[in-house]
């Protein structure tokens, strides 16, 4: 769920795009993730850059390692071959709102929000943000 968090808080996914992102479209590397325009709802193609934190946690919970055709996320959590199924996540966030009694208001998209408050706030330029949005 945290790596979920991040790619939405710092990578600007809509929640309904995680379950259709794979391994193939992350350039370690580069630390960039490329979103195909059959993950993308709206924008067409889009690359966004990853942090080098959440590129070294995900290298470090075995990602790279994995099958590039793999899901990042299935149901288990972790990458496999299904796909996350979009009420899962909305689930998982659900019980970790309950378990840290954070209000209903508080919805998983908001991140994505919130990211781009403190983006803008340490200096990003809003056309950048357009288009990593």
């Amino acid at each position: 769920l945290y790596i979920a968090c991040m790619l939405v808080f710092e990578c600007f996914i809509r929640v309904t795009e995680l379950n259709r992102l794979q391994l193939y479209m992350i350039d370690w590397d580069r630390k960039i993730l490329h979103l195909t325009a059959n993950v993308c709802l709206k924008s067409g193609i889009r690359s966004v850059p990853i942090s080098a934190d959440l590129s070294e946690l995900m290298q470090a919970e075995g990602y790279k390692a994995m099958p590039e055709n793999y899901f990042v996320f299935s149901d288990n959590g972790k990458p496999g071959q299904n796909k996350l199924t979009y009420h899962s996540l909305r689930l998982r966030w659900k019980k970790f709102r309950e378990r840290h009694k954070i209000s209903n208001d508080y919805k998983l998209y908001g991140l994505k929000h919130t990211g781009n408050t403190e983006f803008s706030k340490i200096g990003i330029n809003a056309q950048l943000l357009k288009v990593l949005n």
